[in-house]
């Protein structure tokens, strides 16, 4: 049995060592301070790669995932209690962005959510960020917000700074929403760097598209890919590139969107090439967690949910 099955069968009796969840505040911007083990650091960059529409049992059981299970699972924590918010896809990637629904629920074409989301207060404080989302079809100077390209398999409803009316246009589209450097060798022979000599600002989310991130079958991808082996082989390419990228002193986060309708609980894998726990992490956590992390990074105000979320365990060794 692969290792992340040995993961999965103790992760529900025990936890990891990290620091508790801060107290709740009261308000849902309420200022707060990152609560880190002084012998700890927070990353510096966190990069979150996410995949879609697979429960948790058909990522922790599936030993045909090769890749998942024989280098990522073995280099990180994998959380066996992650759940994702909502259903369908929309409302979860707006959650990882604000910690609430932004009333996108059950919607999956609700785009000008209003609500206030990390980018603002990434924008706010100067803290640069980027989205790298697979197919993205638009070109310097301009904001595509079409709901697919048209060509290939890029969709906007999985891209979070275009479900918000603040980031969906203008400078904040612009500069920050990027088609994903994929420079990976038409037969797949060989992992690839796909960002040599572009350093990683502090926020980065990496989209792969449909036939990438598990959300449509083989039989709709064909060279492609397709299904969770083609997303497996995806991350066979580039799971090196993001780590390298991210440096000695960042966080790389892989999740899914959501798991199925009647069950929201997903994998999720925190690494780092410094990344302090390993194993296993039995506690709950959800994609508001994701935002507590980053929020508590970089110093930022917690947002709705988040502040009520633990903070996913990304804290470093000091090195």
């Amino acid at each position: 049995m692969l290792p992340l099955l040995l993961v999965v069968a103790t992760a529900c009796s025990s936890a990891i060592t990290t620091s508790p969840a801060p107290a709740s505040p009261t308000a849902t911007a309420a200022s707060h301070t990152p609560n880190a083990p002084s012998s700890l650091v927070q990353p510096t960059k966190i990069v979150v790669v996410v995949m879609e529409n697979s429960p948790y049992d058909s990522i922790a059981g599936n030993s045909a995932l090769q890749f998942i299970h024989g280098t990522i699972a073995p280099n990180s924590v994998a959380l066996a209690q992650m759940h994702a918010d909502s259903a369908p896809s929309l409302p979860n990637y707006v959650w990882m962005a604000a910690g609430q629904s932004c009333g996108a629920a059950g919607s999956d074409s609700a785009w000008g959510r209003t609500c206030p989301s990390v980018f603002d207060q990434l924008d706010r404080r100067g803290i640069g960020w980027t989205v790298f989302a697979e197919g993205y079809p638009g070109r310097a100077g301009s904001c595509f917000t079409g709901e697919t390209s048209g060509v290939g398999d890029y969709a906007r409803k999985h891209v979070p700074p275009l479900l918000f009316t603040s980031t969906s246009s203008g400078s904040a589209c612009t500069n920050h929403v990027r088609n994903f450097p994929n420079d990976t060798p038409a037969d797949g022979s060989a992992p690839v760097d796909n960002f040599a000599g572009m350093p990683l600002p502090a926020l980065t989310f990496v989209i792969p598209n449909l036939c990438h991130d598990m959300h449509d079958a083989a039989s709709a991808c064909g060279a492609a890919g397709g299904g969770q082996l083609g997303g497996d082989r995806w991350l066979r390419l580039n799971w090196a590139s993001l780590t390298k990228d991210a440096g000695p002193n960042g966080a790389v986060i892989l999740t899914w969107d959501e798991g199925d309708a009647f069950d929201g609980h997903i994998a999720t894998f925190v690494g780092g090439q410094n990344l302090a726990a390993s194993g296993s992490d039995g506690r709950t956590f959800d994609h508001s967690s994701t935002l507590r992390a980053i929020e508590d990074a970089f110093g930022l105000a917690c947002l709705a949910g988040a502040c009520k979320a633990a903070p996913l365990p990304v804290l470093l060794r000091p090195h």
